[in-house]
């Protein structure tokens, strides 16, 4: 049967509402709620904070280290969702805002090491390293050449306790060394080649130069005829292209028959011989060119 809300008429045109107990009511709609919850993570003291309900919708603070957990050797750092502390960390006081329900873990942090005793007992058999030399403080190397040079670091005193010493070098394009202090050159260039002793970290230094050796030297031409008063310009090649130093001189075994210039232009001065020779100014390769001045005849030029 259905049930009825009855209304009553009270009083000349007053119109009153009753409300029986056999209406029906209003329906309240439920609030959705989340748990968050601690946990104490390998504290051996301390109670975690009692767990948390968070109302959907409503940002809740996070509990603090109220309960005064403590784990040796580790401070408290505030939460996180994973007992590794491998997930998302919340801090002290922090608001929550997601709707979801959360299980923290006490996050801990290890304690920092203790300073080191400032002015600890030096060993009395120690005797502590005071310097480093090496036998040559400059070298200089050839790519095609003196490949190699030995370095010999010294350590003072004679009696050091350890006189171990690393070697390094500035710039391994141009020369490398070997941990007994070889250094082979590799490329043009300048390094500087580095002694440190393990003990004290004293150092001494070495400046490589490494340079492309000149292998040879040629001339465009070997002999030439002149007349008095002509002139034969001669070109030199040095070898290998890349050879660092490619300066020569030139020099002419009799000038009062021809003359040379810094450059290799022979000018032909009285009739007779003269060989024109130009070298390498490290004085390792020359190359020859024979000057024939005829006593007589029109002025010309003969190349062979």
């Amino acid at each position: 049967m259905t049930k009825r809300c009855s209304l009553g008429i009270v009083g000349a045109g007053l119109l009153v509402l009753f409300l029986l107990s056999s209406c029906p009511s209003a329906t309240t709609p439920s609030v959705k709620t989340y748990v968050i919850s601690y946990i104490a993570n390998g504290a051996v003291s301390g109670t975690p904070p009692a767990s948390q309900l968070k109302t959907h919708g409503i940002a809740i603070i996070l509990a603090g280290n109220n309960g005064n957990l403590e784990r040796p050797g580790y401070g408290f750092a505030g939460w996180n969702t994973a007992a590794t502390g491998s997930g998302a960390t919340f801090l002290s006081g922090a608001s929550y805002t997601v709707n979801a329900a959360l299980t923290l873990y006490a996050l801990w942090q290890p304690d920092p090491d203790p300073d080191p005793d400032p002015d600890p007992d030096p060993d009395p058999d120690l005797v502590p390293v005071t310097g480093v030399t090496l036998n040559q403080s400059s070298a200089s190397l050839e790519t095609n050449g003196s490949w190699t040079v030995q370095l010999t670091a010294t350590v003072a005193p004679v009696d050091a306790t350890n006189k171990s010493v690393t070697w390094t070098s500035s710039d391994l394009g141009v020369a490398t060394v070997s941990v007994t202090g070889l250094v082979t050159a590799i490329g043009n260039g300048t390094a500087t080649i580095t002694a440190s002793t393990a003990d004290g970290s004293k150092t001494a230094s070495c400046v490589v130069t490494v340079n492309t050796a000149v292998t040879g030297i040629i001339l465009d031409l070997t002999t030439s005829t002149l007349t008095v008063a002509a002139t034969q310009q001669l070109i030199a090649t040095v070898l290998p292209a890349t050879a660092t130093i490619k300066s020569v001189t030139w020099v002419s075994s009799d000038e009062s028959v021809a003359t040379v210039s810094a450059t290799g232009l022979v000018t032909a001065m009285a009739p007779g011989t003269a060989i024109i020779t130009v070298s390498s100014d490290d004085g390792s390769y020359s190359a020859d060119c024979t000057i024939t001045v005829p006593g007589s005849g029109t002025a010309n030029v003969t190349i062979d």
